[in-house]
C-alpha cells in the first residue's frame, strides 16, 4: 500500500524502492510486478515507449532477429515491461517459425543438408519447437541411408588431397548423423591437412 499511495502521489523513486524491496522477498508478487514496471516506465519517461516502437517496427517488417534485440532492450531498462516480454516471445517463435519454411523449402529443391542447418537455426531461437523437431528427427532418418556411400566418397577425396571436398562431405555427414566418429575425425584431419598446406603454399609464395 505505502508504494501504490508513493505512485499515486508522482513520487516514483521511493516506490520504486518499495516494490524492488516487496519483490526481494516475493519475486512472484503480481501487484508489485506490475507497479514496479508502471514506475519504471514514468520514471524513464519516452524511452521505453521509443524502444518499443523501434522493436515493433522491426517485429512488423519480418526481421526478427533485429526486434528480439530490440525487444530485450526494453527488458534491460524496464525487466518487468509485459508489452516487451509478450513481443520478444512471439518474435522468437515466428523466427523459428521462419527456419522451418526455409528448411521445407530447402528440402523440396534437393538441398537437405541445408534444410537440416535451417531446422538447427530454428531450435537454436526457440528449443521447444516441436515441429523444427520433428522434421528434424524425419530428414535424418532419411539422410541414414547415404551415410555409408558418402564417407567412402568423403576418404576417397581425403586420399586423393582433395581437402576442400572431403569437408564438405564429412560435414554433411554429420549433419545427418551427429555422433558420427569416423566422420568426425576425417573431418579433423582434413581440415589439418588443408591448413598445413595452405601454410606450405603461403610460405612458397613468400
Amino acid at each position: 500500500r505505502t508504494g501504490v499511495r508513493f505512485f499515486s502521489s508522482g513520487r516514483y523513486q521511493p516506490a520504486r524502492s518499495v516494490f524492488e524491496a516487496i519483490l526481494g522477498q516475493d519475486p512472484q508478487n503480481p501487484t508489485a510486478r506490475y507497479y514496479l514496471s508502471r514506475t519504471i516506465t514514468r520514471l524513464t519517461g519516452g524511452q521505453v515507449e521509443g524502444l518499443m516502437a523501434r522493436a515493433r517496427k522491426l517485429h512488423g517488417a519480418g526481421r526478427y532477429q533485429e526486434a528480439s534485440a530490440a525487444y530485450r532492450e526494453v527488458l534491460r531498462v524496464n525487466p518487468g515491461y509485459e508489452p516487451a516480454r509478450t513481443g520478444l516471445a512471439q518474435a522468437r517463435r515466428e523466427q523459428s517459425d521462419a527456419h522451418v519454411r526455409a528448411a521445407r523449402g530447402q528440402e523440396r529443391a534437393g538441398r537437405p543438408y541445408e534444410a537440416v542447418k535451417s531446422l538447427q537455426s530454428a531450435l537454436r531461437v526457440l528449443p521447444g519447437n516441436e515441429t523444427a523437431s520433428a522434421r528434424l528427427r524425419a530428414l535424418r532418418a532419411r539422410l541414414q541411408p547415404r551415410v555409408r556411400n558418402d564417407l567412402s566418397t568423403g576418404i576417397l577425396y581425403y586420399e586423393e588431397r582433395r581437402y576442400p571436398q572431403a569437408i564438405q562431405v564429412f560435414e554433411n555427414i554429420l549433419l545427418a548423423a551427429p555422433g558420427h566418429k569416423e566422420a568426425n575425425e576425417y573431418l579433423r584431419l582434413s581440415r589439418r591437412k588443408l591448413e598445413a598446406l595452405r601454410r606450405l603454399r603461403s610460405e612458397d609464395a613468400g
